[in-house]
């Protein structure tokens, strides 16, 4: 399985659309609770481990806030839906 292991101070701003049945790299808000795509899985599949030292200084999709995620949050996700106010469906894959 391929694996991506970031490393360092990322400050990246979430993905304000996805394609619904595409696969995502991203994190799960400790605020609203929602998943939100940071970057396109390189794989097109989701069998994807991905990790590392890193942090993450990510602007959120639905009220632009800051949230700080390590490495070990980054979660490999289906998008659902394309409409940043539906939920993201199952499954979700933990680095």
């Amino acid at each position: 399985m391929p694996e991506i292991a970031f490393n360092g101070l990322f400050r990246v701003v979430a993905m304000r659309l996805v394609t619904p049945g595409n696969w995502y790299i991203g994190f799960r808000s400790r605020v609203s609770g929602r998943l939100f795509a940071v970057l396109d899985d390189p794989t097109g599949t989701g069998e994807l481990r991905v990790g590392g030292n890193a942090t993450f200084e990510v602007q959120t999709p639905e009220v632009g806030a800051i949230e700080t995620f390590a490495g070990a949050d980054l979660l490999v996700f289906q998008a659902a839906t394309a409409r940043l106010e539906e939920p993201v469906e199952e499954p979700v894959r933990p680095a």
